[in-house]
């Protein structure tokens, strides 16, 4: 009988330290889901930045092709 209530109080203690396992895990697992969440915030923002600035960009090479037909122009009828 005495050994029934050992083996019965070690089934007892696994179980909770398994639950304890599974508890802590799920914790582990909601910290690692909000790392990734504000990973992808940011690798976001840095794309939103990176778009942006590439828009800023092509508005400049615009704006540069521009000065030089018209720095061609000039130089044509200067010439």
């Amino acid at each position: 009988m005495e050994t029934i209530v050992k083996e019965f109080n070690d089934l007892k203690l696994a179980v909770k330290q398994r639950d304890e396992a599974i508890r802590q895990s799920q914790a582990l697992i909601k910290v690692l889901e909000l790392a990734i969440e504000t990973s992808n915030g940011k690798v976001g923002s840095v794309t939103k930045q990176l778009t942006e600035a590439n828009k800023q960009l092509q508005n400049l090479m615009k704006d540069l092709n521009l000065i030089l037909k018209i720095n061609e122009n000039l130089i044509e009828r200067a010439g």
